[in-house]
């Protein structure tokens, strides 16, 4: 217990320059001979994201200290605002080489049900040499149903350099206190492309005749896995009449994820459009400008081409998209619908 507590402070005050908005950390190890200052950065960073509402009230923090299978190891239950995560710091003074079993870790929620981590990438077996620590995240179920536990059983097999049986690592948290906003928040924010023909006009816009291709840029922010709200910027350029459309909107988001990667949105929004017409092919010398409110919506449908993790967290994740865009003008000359088909290449984190 001595040394796992000299590891504890040496974790708090080895330094304290590192980003705050990680949202994981690869899993990190050294040698406690040889400490390095920005590994025990991660530490320091993550232990502020400690979910308050299931510390005890001997310590104020979540901490759980076991010394089991000769090995010193510490918990936290810490969160974002995305998931909530079991982070493990380990300390090997057994004389021998242990390893992780990470893909067999085991959850018991409430005293009855079984659950496994749900990790994004290949999970395999942490080996962790004697006199090294090794610190690392353990995703948990998603927020909404992480709100209903009261109750959190942890285990996690480890096998020794010799041995063909495991033992097992065992440690179990407890609720204390709700507050909702720490166990159902929820921020994600998405940065897509857009392009795509445009397919009719109809009104007063159909005279402008047919443009050449349709541009977008769109901005999604969901407060919840399924709801959120954006921005949209749609240029339609080069109609056959030396004009071009810019549109801009405020729409609200519908997301309903159909598999694990691939998703369906719906965007309806308000807006304005403008006309920008230069009859003497001179931008700055000779334009007419009309503006009319607009209405609009999206449909889509986002598969996930891939991902960026850092140990079992997903930092950043890349998609593709297509579907429709439909909008209608008011008044003036943009007056009428339009309606084009859009590709889209987009990021969210």
């Amino acid at each position: 217990m001595k040394k796992l507590n000299v590891f504890i402070f040496s974790l708090f005050l080895s330094f304290s320059a590192m980003a705050q908005n990680w949202d994981s950390v690869v899993i990190v190890a050294g040698t406690f001979g040889t400490i390095i200052s920005s590994q025990y950065a991660v530490y320091q960073s993550l232990i502020k994201r400690e979910l308050k509402g299931w510390a005890n009230k001997e310590t104020g923090t979540s901490v759980k200290l076991e010394n089991q299978c000769g090995i010193q190891t510490e918990f936290h239950l810490i969160g974002d605002y995305k998931r909530n995560y079991i982070m493990m710091a380990v300390s090997n003074h057994s004389g021998k080489q242990v390893a992780l079993n990470f893909r067999q870790v085991k959850f018991t929620i409430n005293g009855d049900r079984v659950r496994y981590p749900g990790y994004s990438y290949q999970v395999a077996d942490e080996m962790v040499n004697d006199g090294w620590w090794v610190l690392a995240n353990i995703p948990l179920p998603m927020k909404d149903e992480f709100a209903s536990y009261e109750h959190l059983k942890v285990e996690i097999p480890i096998f020794t350099t010799g041995s063909k049986e495991s033992c097992t690592i065992v440690t179990e948290f407890k609720r204390s206190a709700r507050y909702p906003n720490e166990d159902v928040s929820f921020n994600y924010f998405e940065f897509m492309f857009d392009t795509g023909p445009s397919l009719t006009q109809t009104g007063n816009v159909d005279r402008l005749g047919d443009p050449n291709i349709i541009w977008g840029m769109d901005f999604n922010w969901y407060f919840s896995a399924m709801h959120g709200v954006g921005m949209a910027f749609q240029w339609e350029s080069d109609f056959t009449s030396n004009g071009s459309i810019f549109s801009g909107d405020f729409h609200y988001v519908y997301r309903r994820f159909l598999t694990p990667k691939f998703s369906f949105n719906f965007e309806p929004g308000v807006g304005y459009q403008t006309l920008v017409q230069d009859y003497n092919n001179c931008y700055r010398c000779n334009q007419n400008l009309s503006s009319t409110l607009m209405v609009d919506y999206r449909l889509m449908f986002n598969y996930v081409l891939g991902t960026w993790n850092m140990a079992d967290v997903e930092i950043m994740n890349f998609f593709i998209g297509a579907g429709v865009v439909h909008q209608y003008g008011f008044s003036g000359e943009t007056n009428g619908s339009r309606l084009g088909l859009l590709f889209r290449l987009g990021m969210g984190f």
